[in-house]
């Protein structure tokens, strides 16, 4: 979505030939290409911004990091949540 041509992903967002004139990429809006490390920098400050928030880096605790092994395995890991779930 960052600089790939429309055609290379319209298959997933299914958009006709009306709703393609309103699609643009993130470096066409902008009109100059940013580093991911930029994007994630805008993305944090953007949502502390709104929300009236602040964000800390940290590591996961051993609770969070057992949810997520398990989400992963018993959940995403598996072939019949990834073929079977809805995509909104």
């Amino acid at each position: 979505m960052l600089r790939h041509p429309f055609e290379e992903f319209n298959h997933f967002f299914n958009l006709t030939l009306e709703e393609k004139s309103e699609f643009i990429g993130l470096f066409e809006y902008l009109e100059k290409e940013i580093s991911i490390a930029d994007l994630e920098k805008c993305f944090i400050s953007g949502i502390e911004e709104e929300f009236g928030i602040t964000f800390a880096e940290g590591v996961p605790t051993l609770n969070e990091m057992r949810i997520a092994e398990e989400l992963s395995k018993n959940k995403y890991g598996s072939d019949f949540w990834n073929r079977n779930r809805i995509v909104l």
